[in-house]
């Protein structure tokens, strides 16, 4: 196993940082890395994964940004750049339709908001991981990938970026188009039959099933426990039956021709775009698995815990696995490049895996712009026949100008129809974008990840959880981004948590949709908002009242023994 020994150089050493001490080719390697507070050590191993060992958390996650910049570079950069809508800087113009959407839709916005709130520890934790990307690459030179886009310089690692990174993350595992390519299917079904003489809602409800073909479900198991609620003998949670009518009839309402084709308009920008093509139809094939089987049912004796999360299968992976060792915190499994931590994987007393859950936390509205001297922007909305103001953040896109032989040429793109001066935000909305560029009908999105959140928080607490109880007291810091959650750990326990923020409606709360449903484009005048904040939760940030976690559906040593979460329904009655 070769061996690098990284030694912390005092203030003053700061220009030898890449010096490298000549040592036999069969001992160690000693490189000196300014930056460290402490020795530590970089093991990898025949497979060349890394092994990470050092005696302190800050020295640790200052190697892991350092190993997973000398691996994984450009994929960072591709990374928080896409997120950030900066892509075009990178690649070149082809990139720019990209940069829009993701500047409306403002994940470096939620980025920047998630860091004031995040533990001192996360905050430390994700500065030492930025310096130790960027003391990789003063140190040594750029991927090869940098020369063929005809650029020299590195934009610096910031804990902003890892923030963007695990907002992307989240983002592509939890934020989607349905309600959209839905509402537009529907108004397309009505117009046809308008036109030629059928009911085109009747259609639509014929040809887009939405009910499940199967009852399987994953809470409650198939025990004697199914109808009685869940009870821990670690914590008091119990999952309270469902009030609502689940065969109530929606009628669902004409949707305006503007809507329709907003709405089009929309989706055809969306399909255009690379890192989004995977959020659209809504049929496709996609799911993850996990297992956790208790130990009455295996040979040792001890819970096994296996899990496939279906991320799509990119060059180079979606993953880095690694191991991480301080004191406090020992734990090997899956990272992202770009974030600091371990998502998936064990330490020395618990194990964790994590797939999708498709928990509705996107919403579309139809909104009435109008002008409005009185705001900033010159525009409002109305709201429960209010005006309210839209917020205008102006943008400014440059451009990569590739093939031209100068190097770090990059240009600023003038304003056009395609390229807006501004991006507009209604701050209603979890101060989501609102897609349209003057008075009229508007398109707005809300979003749970618009919010500042608090994975990193998260994660670390499940690296060095030891015991269930605080593992479960980490998940609560999972803000945007609904995973299903298996658990296992050395006392014998098995668990199965959904993780993740979720708005109420006020209708639904009520007990009756208002108009069209959730999966539908909503009506934005009144009516159909997320319920304003009021009991907060332990580790909430959404500003909206939400599920609370002991109603979030779980499960903790199941009667039955084993526990899968593999795509089915997570209740034998799906919730609005």
């Amino acid at each position: 196993m070769p061996r690098m020994l990284l030694v912390a150089l005092a203030a003053f050493a700061l220009l030898a940082r890449s010096a490298v001490a000549q040592t036999p080719a069969d001992s160690p390697a000693a490189k000196r890395i300014a930056g460290l507070s402490a020795a530590a050590t970089l093991d990898r191993d025949q497979q060349g994964i890394a092994h990470i060992s050092a005696d302190n958390e800050h020295d640790l996650f200052f190697l892991q940004g350092f190993v997973h910049a000398q691996d994984r570079l450009f994929q960072m950069d591709v990374t928080r750049r896409t997120g950030s809508g900066t892509l075009a800087e990178l690649l070149g113009p082809s990139s720019l339709t990209g940069d829009v959407l993701f500047r409306q839709l403002g994940l470096r916005r939620a980025a920047e908001r998630s860091l004031p709130i995040l533990s001192d520890r996360a905050r430390a934790t994700l500065q030492a991981y930025a310096d130790g990307v960027n003391a990789y690459v003063a140190s040594n030179p750029l991927p090869p990938e940098y020369r063929s886009l005809e650029l020299s310089k590195f934009q610096p690692w910031t804990s902003g970026d890892s923030m963007v990174v695990s907002k992307y993350v989240s983002f592509s595992q939890s934020f989607d188009f349905l309600d959209l390519e839905l509402t537009v299917a529907l108004g397309s079904y009505q117009v046809a039959g308008s036109l030629l003489g059928f009911d085109g809602t009747k259609l639509f409800n014929d040809t887009f099933r939405s009910a499940p073909f199967e009852t399987a479900s994953t809470i409650p198991d198939a025990s004697p426990f199914a109808t009685g609620g869940i009870v821990s003998p670690h914590s008091s949670f119990s999952l309270a039956p469902s009030t609502v009518n689940q065969n109530q009839k929606v009628a669902l309402p004409p949707v305006p021709v503007q809507v329709l084709g907003l709405g089009q308009q929309y989706l055809n920008l969306v399909g255009k775009v690379p890192a989004l093509l995977s959020l659209l139809d809504y049929r496709r094939h996609g799911g993850s698995n996990e297992w956790a089987v208790s130990g009455a049912h295996t040979t040792s004796g001890f819970p096994l815990l296996a899990n496939d999360p279906h991320m799509p299968l990119a060059a180079p992976s979606t993953f880095y696995p690694l191991e991480l060792h301080a004191p406090g915190v020992h734990v090997v499994g899956a990272s992202f490049p770009g974030t600091p931590g371990v998502v998936t994987g064990h330490n020395e007393n618990i194990s964790w895996g994590a797939t999708f859950d498709p928990m509705d936390v996107t919403d579309y509205y139809f909104e009435l712009v109008l002008p409005d001297s009185n705001s900033p922007s010159g525009l409002s909305t109305v709201y429960r026949g209010q005006l309210e103001n839209v917020i205008a953040i102006p943008e400014t896109f440059r451009s990569n100008n590739l093939g031209n032989g100068i190097l770090d040429d990059l240009t600023v793109v003038p304003a056009s129809n395609l390229i807006p001066a501004r991006t507009l935000i209604v701050p209603r909305r979890n101060s989501g974008p609102l897609l349209a560029s003057g008075p009229g009908l508007g398109l707005s999105i809300q979003y749970t990840g618009f919010s500042g959140t608090r994975e990193p928080d998260a994660i670390l607490g499940w690296d060095s959880a030891d015991n269930l109880d605080a593992f479960i007291e980490a998940s609560k810091f999972i803000g945007v981004g609904s995973f299903n959650v298996a658990y296992s750990d050395v006392s014998g326990n098995i668990a199965y948590f959904t993780v993740g923020e979720m708005p109420i409606r006020e209708d639904l709360q009520a007990g009756a949709v208002n108009g069209a449903p959730p999966f539908f484009v909503r009506n934005g005048l009144g009516g159909n908002e997320w319920l304003p904040f009021q009991n907060p939760q332990l580790g909430q940030v959404l500003p909206y009242e939400i599920l609370p976690f002991s109603e979030m559906p779980h499960i903790i040593n199941p009667a039955a023994g084993p526990n899968p979460a593999r795509g089915w329904n997570l209740l034998p009655e799906p919730r609005l």
